[in-house]
């Protein structure tokens, strides 16, 4: 079953970052948006979902209204409510039946698990109101059969002369019954709460255990994590054929001179959150960021050949990306962000640095030279080495830009990629490759 979110925000770039959250447990949830509290109170009406995440400041009418309209509706009145708020006195929401709320600008973490911690207890709620009513159900067949005792005994009272001593045989027995049900009515209370403690107790060790192996998937890959929890330590591998990427944004001390902390923050994480969302897809593994520079890497931990192929496609799409999100900005009147892309393929070591705080790195020339391809490259470019442009050559259009000097490295043969090739593209996309293409590249 999935969950029903409704975000209500009237700015759209807080829209994007929420559905840029559970865009990855699409699995799980069900997003719907709307733009002002009047829009959220008839969509929530017909749609009913399990949670509402509700900005309180909004045009047409504002989210403290919509809040009280919705707990004064008898089919809205017990959907939990998060408010989103910059600077706002939240005093006024709780009063109106708000259960939380949510900072702006919104963090990621944050809202995942104020989010998921709501639906949880909401859940948790529902579980106990249920076992609360069987309980009713079954006090009532006890008083059922009560009755029928009674009726009996009324029964025997009336012939009490012909059985006075069955019925002082069954006026023990009565008493009996009375007892057995007391002992067994506290042995049932006892046991239920039992219950629910290791019920409790089980889920908190399980919440536990699944955030610790979540921290430990965010730092690092799958099968290294798996690693390192089997045997306690990683070992060092060298791989013969990587691909590395890194990414760069023109001018970003400018930039960040027109930016306060929060938006600067604000921004890298919208760029980086989708370029996660994207060498995901292509079997890619982040290996880290350092200030505005992103850093990935394919064909390991799992080694493939189709390594160069996936991460220029994965650049490619970057820079697509980029092109959106600039029109986007420039639309509002903002500065654009303009990136450069570099991919060189080669050999690495990898592994685990530390022993407390661990990191997964890569080592080699191979790193060095893939960050000259990015220095050496062009805003909204993909630029790659001589070794990666032998390998992807029969599937991308490519643009010889000749000996280009690069530093500590002398002069190195460059590529610019602009797309796949038409032959290989789905109706003339640059990045979106048909069936002849992901016929190919499965065999690799």
């Amino acid at each position: 079953m999935k969950y029903k979110i409704l975000a209500v925000d009237d700015d759209k770039l807080v829209q994007f970052s929420i559905k840029s959250v559970f865009m990855e447990e699409s699995q799980m949830y069900e997003l719907y948006t709307a733009f002002n509290g009047l829009e959220a109170i008839t969509l929530a009406s017909t749609l009913l979902p399990d949670i509402i995440l509700m900005d309180i400041e909004m045009p047409v009418m504002d989210g403290l209204e919509a809040l009280r309209e919705l707990k004064n509706n008898f089919h809205t009145k017990d959907i939990p409510v998060i408010m989103i708020t910059g600077n706002r006195s939240l005093a006024e929401a709780f009063r109106a039946g708000a259960i939380d709320y949510i900072s702006k600008p919104v963090d990621r973490i944050e809202l995942q698990a104020r989010v998921k911690s709501t639906l949880s207890l909401f859940k948790l709620l529902n579980d106990v109101t249920m076992q609360a009513e069987q309980l009713e159900l079954q006090a009532a067949k006890i008083e059922a059969q009560k009755f029928t005792l009674e009726a009996q005994k009324d029964e025997l009272e009336e012939h009490r002369e012909q059985l006075e001593m069955q019925h002082d045989l069954l006026l023990q027995q009565t008493l009996i019954l009375e007892n057995q049900k007391r002992d067994l009515e506290q042995q049932q209370r006892r046991l239920h709460f039992k219950t629910l403690e290791l019920e409790i107790q089980n889920q908190k060790l399980q919440d536990a255990h699944q955030r610790s192996d979540d921290l430990l998937l965010n730092i690092l890959p799958y099968e290294v994590a798996e690693q390192l929890k089997n045997k306690g330590f990683v070992e060092p591998k060298q791989y013969k054929k990587v691909s590395v990427l890194f990414t760069d944004f023109k001018g970003f001390t400018k930039i960040a001179e027109q930016l306060t902390s929060r938006e600067l923050i604000k921004e890298l994480d919208i760029c980086f959150e989708k370029f996660d969302e994207i060498i995901e897809r292509h079997y890619i593994e982040k290996i880290k960021t350092i200030g505005d520079s992103y850093m990935c890497v394919g064909g390991l931990p799992l080694r493939n050949k189709s390594n160069p192929i996936d991460v220029t496609l994965a650049g490619l799409k970057m820079q697509e990306f980029m092109d959106s999100y600039n029109k986007l900005k420039r639309s509002l009147g903002q500065p654009e962000w303009e990136l450069r892309v570099g991919i060189h393929t080669g050999e690495v070591m990898a592994g685990v640095i530390g022993k407390k705080k661990f990191a997964y790195d890569i080592w080699g020339d191979t790193v060095n030279t893939a960050s000259r391809m990015e220095t050496a490259g062009m805003q909204g470019k993909v630029n790659v080495s001589e070794s990666t442009y032998k390998y992807i050559k029969r599937f991308f259009d490519c643009t010889y830009r000749g000996k280009i000097e690069a530093k500590n490295k002398g002069t190195i043969d460059m590529y610019f990629v602009h797309g796949l090739k038409p032959e290989f593209s789905l109706n003339g996309s640059p990045t979106t490759p048909n069936k002849d293409f992901l016929e190919i590249l499965s065999t690799f």
